[in-house]
Parts: structure tokens; C-alpha cells; sequence
């Protein structure tokens, strides 16, 4: 597992004002929260694979199956509030070569972080880590998220009863 790297650029340093970090990298906590984030029915109610973190051996199986190529970012003050993944994936529905996933703890829930905390994780992804266009499914039931998206450069690309396919381009990476 590779150590947390601390970053910056301006929604870390607007999420630093509100005291919280930015930090990327995968760790043994980044593992605990994403196993944890299954007994958060907030969470599971629009996953539609939460069984991958149903143990913490599970969690560190589906990190390893990808090579160790997702790019994992972390909303920390005492503890994780949220994990931003990217990962290689197509869609049949989206040019984009490679997929978004945020998830935010209830301890960071309702608190108007998530916005500079994508913004962050995509400006970091895009031009520290050499990533791209980037896409997601999101649940139709989810509205708060797809406003969330939308409102940071995702578009509808593809709608269908078992989710939604919003793509980011990287050329939108500011909002």
C-alpha cells in the first residue's frame, strides 16, 4: 500500500481554511473507511457493489486487482470524512477512459465540502497524475449527487432505469 501524500492546490487550500486536508494515496485507514462506509445505509443505498468492502481483506483484494492503479484522495480532519477514487474503466456509453467515485462520511455530509473536495481530486488527478476524461453511474434516485455533478462539469451522456452515465471532461476542471 503506498503512503499518504499531502498536495495542494486552491480547493485544497480552501478546504485547509475550513480545516480539513487533502491527502492522496491508499493506507490501512483509507481501508478501514471504506470498509466502515458499508454499515452507512446512506452509502450502501446507492452502491450497487458494496460487498468489495465487506471485509477489510476484501477491500485490500479489490485495491490490489487493479494493479494498485486507482488514485485514491482522502477529506481528513481527526478522521477520513470522504474517499474520492479514479480508476481505469470504460463505459460503453462515455469516451472516457477512466471512472469517478466520491464517497462522503456522515461526519462530512451537509457541510458544503464535497464540491472543493472533487474539484481537488480532479485538478490533482488531471494534471499531477496524468489523467483524463473521466465518467460515473449514479443511481436516478440520487439527485443530491447528480446536482453535485452537475454543477462540477459532469453531463449526462447516457440514462437508462439502473443509473446514469455522466462524463467529465478534463478540459472542464474548473468550475
Amino acid at each position: 500500500m503506498a503512503a499518504l501524500e499531502v498536495f495542494s492546490n486552491e480547493h485544497v487550500v480552501k478546504l485547509r481554511d475550513r480545516n480539513v486536508r487533502v491527502v492522496r494515496g491508499f493506507n490501512s485507514d483509507v481501508v478501514n473507511a471504506l470498509h466502515r462506509g458499508i454499515q452507512d445505509s446512506a452509502i450502501t443505498e446507492f452502491t450497487h457493489d458494496a460487498e468489495r468492502f465487506a471485509t477489510r481483506e476484501s477491500t485490500i483484494d479489490w485495491y490490489e486487482q487493479s494493479g494498485a492503479s486507482r488514485r485514491f484522495y482522502s477529506l481528513v480532519d481527526t478522521a477520513i470524512k470522504g474517499i474520492i477514487w479514479f480508476g481505469p474503466s470504460k463505459s460503453e456509453h462515455s469516451e472516457a477512459e477512466s471512472t469517478f467515485a466520491i464517497r462522503m462520511y456522515a461526519s462530512g455530509r451537509s457541510k458544503g465540502l464535497a464540491g472543493d473536495f472533487m474539484e481537488a481530486a480532479h485538478e490533482d488527478f488531471v494534471t499531477v497524475q496524468g489523467g483524463g476524461d473521466t465518467w460515473l453511474k449514479v443511481k436516478p434516485a440520487n439527485l443530491a449527487a447528480q446536482s453535485l455533478y452537475l454543477k462540477h462539469g459532469y453531463e449526462i451522456t447516457h440514462e437508462a432505469a439502473d443509473g446514469i452515465i455522466m462524463t467529465r471532461r478534463a478540459v472542464n476542471n474548473v468550475v
